[in-house]
């Protein structure tokens, strides 16, 4: 099909009218948040802050709780892991389940995740047990999540692949909490130059019960910078969701 060029971007940027430019869109949840001067990262993981593998790159392995999540069960089948190698570029690996049983990535220079979903399924259409994506050989180094009954890792986490920028565009934050809630989108750069480690807010929402809506947001974020969203409770026991999206453009 083709598509003849309108005068909104980013519909032309979907539509593939833009060479060297597509759409990123990157959201995640907190279920059950606690009070943390640090701040609670919104993914499905156990841990306050998202973990990354090492920047020299890992192995890393996939199994399900569940027996049925496996190459011809009813549940998930196969997923389809989005990384960045030691170099930072991007590279994808699809890994067969093999129910319980772990089964090891081919690639061993996997430096980041920015995605891991499922790539085919049985009759039950979504996961039937949590699927854990981790650093072989610790299993208590969990780097993503697809829990039951979804098909795609709740983490609100990126990493601009190398020779590449991406554009933040705008970003959204939810809380079910009827006590304040702070949530912050941040990176790893300012003005364009990294700051390795160093989180800084680039936008913030506070949230009682509510929803932020859309709310813009015009940030260019440079090669192998990081964003994510944490969140701040004033009390515990909330849900928290958000996003972001923006454009990456080839350098």
């Amino acid at each position: 099909m083709s598509y003849t060029p309108i005068s909104d971007p980013i519909l032309n940027i979907q539509r593939g009218l833009v060479p060297g430019q597509r759409i990123v869109s990157v959201f995640g949840e907190r279920d059950n948040s606690c009070v943390d001067s640090a701040g609670e990262d919104l993914w499905k993981g156990n841990a306050v802050t998202i973990p990354d593998p090492s920047p020299s790159g890992e192995q890393l392995t996939v199994v399900s709780n569940n027996v049925a999540d496996t190459s011809a069960g009813i549940g998930v089948q196969t997923v389809d892991i989005h990384y960045l190698d030691s170099s930072g570029v991007e590279q994808t690996e699809i890994v067969t389940l093999n129910g319980t049983t772990p089964v090891n990535t081919t690639a061993t220079d996997i430096s980041f995740v920015n995605f891991f979903h499922t790539e085919t399924k049985g009759t039950n259409n979504v996961a039937k047990g949590n699927i854990k994506l981790y650093r072989t050989g610790d299993t208590t180094r969990v780097y993503r999540k697809i829990k039951a009954g979804g098909n795609w890792d709740m983490t609100c986490i990126y990493k601009v692949p190398a020779n590449k920028t991406l554009q933040l565009r705008s970003w959204h934050a939810e809380s079910s909490s009827v006590d304040a809630v702070s949530v912050r989108i941040r990176s790893t750069d300012h003005l364009g130059t990294l700051k390795d480690g160093i989180y800084l807010f680039k936008g913030t929402a506070h949230l009682t019960n509510e929803a932020s809506g859309n709310l813009d947001l015009f940030v260019t974020v440079p090669a192998t910078s990081k964003i994510k969203m944490t969140a701040w409770s004033d009390s515990p026991g909330n849900d928290i969701s958000g996003g972001f999206m923006g454009i990456l453009i080839d350098n």
